[in-house]
């Protein structure tokens, strides 16, 4: 009997084996991720260090992600009992939004890095801690109007048991026009960030190959000077004489 498990009918893939091993292992990681994470967004919101704009984008990309860790947890205990209610109609929007919008903060958190490297006077500008909230608030919105496409009968993101894993259901059609749409948001979005970064490598590198040349011209006139005084040492030491 031949089986077409695709992209597109994920129904037809066969059900998988051990949903106890994987749905523990599910918790487990998403567990340790919650747990390696909270220090982390504690730091990032302290006193000292919550007005600056790097660790603002920081802190808020972490509250996204914490909460797709959240949903992994979730899926885990679905996949551990067999849970055949309709949790997905809310997970599923929530752990798709929660992702589209982490990388909307991903996105400006790169071009962020790559201002203050190649930019510092545009970056201070244009990343104060208004605008970096203003930037911040935008994008829990673009997060916001996801999960209300998804939350829609026409856009499911729904948990396929029989893959252990959330997905596009893309047997409705309006829901794989939303699978195109996201998937190519997200490839421009993967772009920039791909680009800002190879912007923030290039800077780094000028600033060392400027550093090295001010470090070497520093060498030459120490060395010239060392010469100079030799010489004057050697010109005294002669006319003492």
């Amino acid at each position: 009997m031949e089986i077409n498990c695709t992209e597109e009918d994920l129904t037809a893939c066969p059900i998988v084996e051990s949903n106890v091993l994987i749905g523990s292992a599910y918790i487990i990681f998403s567990i340790i991720d919650i747990l390696l994470y909270i220090p982390c967004i504690i730091v990032f919101n302290s006193e000292e260090l919550r007005h600056k704009d790097a660790y603002i984008l920081m802190y808020h990309a972490g509250i996204l992600d914490l909460i797709q860790v959240f949903m992994h947890l979730v899926s885990g205990i679905i996949t551990v009992t067999d849970m055949t209610t309709k949790t997905d109609t809310v997970f599923g929007p929530v752990v798709i939004s929660a992702w589209l919008g982490y990388l909307a903060i991903t996105t400006v958190q790169a071009i962020n890095r790559l201002c203050h490297m190649a930019f510092p006077y545009q970056a201070a500008k244009l990343f104060t801690k208004r605008l970096t909230k203003i930037y911040v608030l935008l994008c829990y919105v673009y997060a916001f109007v996801w999960f209300v496409v998804f939350s829609t009968p026409y856009a499911d993101f729904i948990y396929h048991k029989n893959m252990a894993m959330f997905y596009y259901n893309d047997t409705v059609q309006t829901s794989e026009w939303a699978h195109l749409m996201e998937f190519i948001i997200c490839g421009i979005q993967l772009g920039i960030v791909g680009l800002c970064y190879m912007g923030v490598i290039k800077s780094i590198h000028s600033m060392q190959s400027k550093i090295t040349s001010e470090a070497t011209e520093a060498q030459k006139k120490k060395v010239k000077e060392t010469k100079i005084t030799i010489q004057l040492m050697v010109i005294f030491l002669l006319q003492w004489r």
